[in-house]
């Protein structure tokens, strides 16, 4: 089997580089999520990378608490995370306004949340509903 320090991973998460090769190799002989690995400059999955510790890597960081931060300029709703990371739907803010939407409806439209760089930046990645709590509610 091939071996690699859990901080070679961590590294090129956190430096936007395409985990290949022997790195990518290594990180699905020991059983990590795919979800972890990153693709490209977005991960698939943004709870964050931490080293192990004897941790099962298959099982997903804490929650992300997600809140509404506002509309973007392209009518998007943005969201801020308690990790400090923006997000935002790629379906438009309805005409009546997110936070007047029942919450069954504003669930629907948080199943388009992606990831995004900053306020006003473009959608990245398509998040995974079930890693994000939208105040106090679990998704």
């Amino acid at each position: 089997m091939l071996e690699v320090r859990m901080s070679q991973l961590s590294d090129c998460i956190r430096r936007g580089k395409i985990v290949t090769g022997p790195v990518l190799e290594a990180a699905k002989a020991k059983g990590i999520n795919p979800d972890f690995i990153k693709h490209g400059k977005e991960p698939v999955y943004l709870g964050g990378f931490a080293e192990t510790n004897g941790k099962n890597m298959n099982t997903l960081p804490e929650k992300i608490t997600i809140y509404f931060a506002g509309i973007d300029g392209w009518c998007r709703c943005v969201f801020k995370g308690d990790n400090g990371r923006f997000y935002k739907t790629i379906e438009l803010d309805p005409d009546e306004g997110f936070e007047s939407l029942s919450r069954e409806e504003q669930i629907a439209l948080l199943r388009s949340l992606h990831t995004t760089d900053e306020f006003d930046g473009e959608p990245g990645w398509p998040c995974k509903l079930e890693n994000f709590i939208f105040g106090s509610v679990n998704l």
